[in-house]
């Protein structure tokens, strides 16, 4: 997403919440921009918020898992995923995505490949997973399978560049995302 579409969004959804803040569909939405847009705190808050007036509402067990993610509590998002897995036992593909990042975090590869693959089996464009799973091999040193899969991200977007990987990806501290692209780079994505 660029930038004004985020803001432009981020608007939206607030003005929806204005009209009825009692609705935890909006909250949802307001946490999934949040989180996307990299304010993890505020995306979290609407996500919990959601919860406590719906706590059947799986997505919002999965937003909160995203910011969870990216605020480094991946321990606490995989809990939240696999309740929202349970809620909606006909997931969409970002589910397994979000919990795909929080095995990759907490160092779990063998996990994580198996929960990225699952991803981009349901989903195969998705850019994010597909750089986790690159990321992953990496991590676990098997560089000839993590060049694979940046053939097969070539593949589905020919134009992404290691440039694009801050936009892809809600990274925020600066010394994770210098590590990301080094072993992106290291499995040949330039």
């Amino acid at each position: 997403p660029t930038v004004a579409s985020m803001q432009q969004a981020i608007k939206y959804a607030r003005q929806a919440v204005a009209l009825d803040d009692a609705i935890p569909q909006t909250l949802w939405a307001l946490g999934y921009v949040y989180v996307t847009n990299k304010q993890f705190d505020e995306g979290v808050t609407a996500a919990e918020r959601a919860i406590a007036l719906d706590p059947n509402h799986a997505d919002a067990y999965t937003t909160l898992a995203y910011g969870r993610v990216y605020q480094g509590r991946s321990q606490e998002a995989i809990p939240l995923l696999r309740k929202a897995m349970r809620l909606n036992p006909h997931y969409p593909s970002q589910y397994p995505s979000i919990l795909g990042r929080a095995y990759y975090y907490l160092g779990r590869y063998a996990e994580a490949a198996i929960t990225l693959r699952q991803t981009l089996d349901m989903n195969p464009g998705r850019i994010a997973p597909q750089l986790y799973l690159i990321l992953t091999y990496v991590a676990q040193g098997d560089l000839d399978e993590a060049r694979w899969e940046v053939e097969q991200l070539r593949a589905h977007d020919p134009g992404f560049r290691l440039a694009n990987v801050e936009q892809a990806l809600p990274v925020t501290d600066p010394h994770e995302r210098a590590r990301i692209k080094h072993d992106l780079r290291r499995a040949g994505l330039n």
